[in-house]
């Protein structure tokens, strides 16, 4: 594999400029639930956010998510569309501000 491809494609049109965010997932997700499709759901998750998009319903946010599942594994969901509500600037300090 050359240096500038990985899996095949070029890493410019892979990789994007992304500001860094926290996601709220309950806010995301909609749900008071504990777990969603074993997504869990009690701490915000990591996010970049590539770039907002104007809707009827307001301001949203494709970002590329990494949440925890239930059994402690991470997955990484990428240009997903988050409301604007869900979103919030990320910090060196942890989500909950500790």
């Amino acid at each position: 594999m050359r240096s500038k491809e990985r899996t095949g494609q070029p890493m410019t049109s892979r990789e994007r400029a992304v500001k860094r965010v926290w996601v709220d997932l309950r806010q995301w997700l909609g749900s008071d639930v504990t777990g969603v499709g074993g997504i869990d759901l009690s701490q915000p998750a990591a996010g970049g956010l590539v770039r907002w998009i104007r809707t009827t319903g307001g301001w949203v946010g494709v970002c590329n998510v990494v949440v925890t599942m239930t059994d402690g594994t991470t997955a990484k969901f990428g240009d997903q569309l988050v409301p604007a509500r869900a979103l919030r600037p990320w910090s060196h300090h942890e989500p909950d501000g500790g």
